[in-house]
């Protein structure tokens, strides 16, 4: 069977878990190890600020990880620190850029775009955190989805778009289609203690899905979505669209 490679993507909440009011680095990072993936695309990540303990959460994660990691500031904090998106990899970094979003008229978002190689394979990948909807903000991640979509057209080959999109299944899934991405199939991601929206996405493109899930971790206000991936034109209904095992992917005990 051709070998495959395994994905996430996750909006830590700077490690605060659902319900709580402090940071749990330390659950935070069993947290993503839990994940199994060799690609993980986080959101909502501190470096140095003091709401998160000052550490350095991206290293934090990527340390419980064993994997490598590059941090993608979008927002400088009050104390010095900042806030942003974090990618973690195994493998080799071929290039990676920290792509900043039309934001005009609201927080600045961003976006981690890289090119991984991990067993002789190259694999783009890009993870973003796009524009929450408030009343007294525009709403532009509509349109932050369709500039990070045309900032991939010339990336060829293999390619995975993760995220927090803070959009729903009528917008996101038209506009993937149309860029030329499958959608991985999955259940609500939002609020991780009862998910009745599904506002986190994995779209893929010259991959074909083996099997994906939506964790029931509760160190977040979202769940995670993982998913596991091989060649584009290996077809088996067995495993497309398939879930890993319920007990695979689980919260690690505190």
């Amino acid at each position: 069977m051709t070998s495959t490679i395994r994905v996430a993507t996750f909006n830590i909440r700077h490690g605060r878990p659902s319900g709580e009011t402090a940071t749990d680095n330390e659950q935070m990072g069993r947290t993503v190890a839990a994940l199994g993936a060799e690609v993980v695309a986080l959101q909502e990540v501190d470096a140095r600020l003091e709401r998160s303990g000052g550490v350095d959460q991206t290293v934090v994660a990527a340390e419980a990880c064993g994997l490598s990691s590059y941090f993608g500031a979008v927002i400088g904090g009050p104390d010095g620190g900042e806030y942003g998106n974090a990618l973690l990899f195994a493998g080799e970094l071929l290039d990676v850029e920290n792509l900043m979003l039309p934001s005009e008229g609201a927080e600045q978002r961003g976006a981690v775009v890289a090119r991984v190689r991990i067993d002789d394979r190259d694999l783009t990948v890009a993870g973003t955190h796009l524009a929450h909807k408030r009343p007294d903000r525009p709403h532009n991640a509509a349109a932050q989805l369709d500039f990070l979509l045309a900032h991939l057209d010339d990336r060829a080959g293999p390619c995975v778009v993760m995220g927090d999109l803070n959009l729903e299944g009528d917008v996101v899934i038209p506009r993937l289609h149309d860029a030329g991405y499958s959608v991985v199939s999955t259940g609500p991601t939002f609020p991780a203690h009862s998910p009745r929206r599904r506002i986190d996405w994995i779209g893929h493109r010259d991959l074909a899905l083996v099997a994906a899930v939506v964790p029931d971790v509760r160190s977040s206000d979202h769940r995670p979505i993982v998913a596991e991936f091989t060649d584009a034109g290996f077809t088996d209904p067995e495993f497309t669209n398939a879930a890993f095992p319920d007990d695979e992917v689980t919260d690690p005990e505190t």
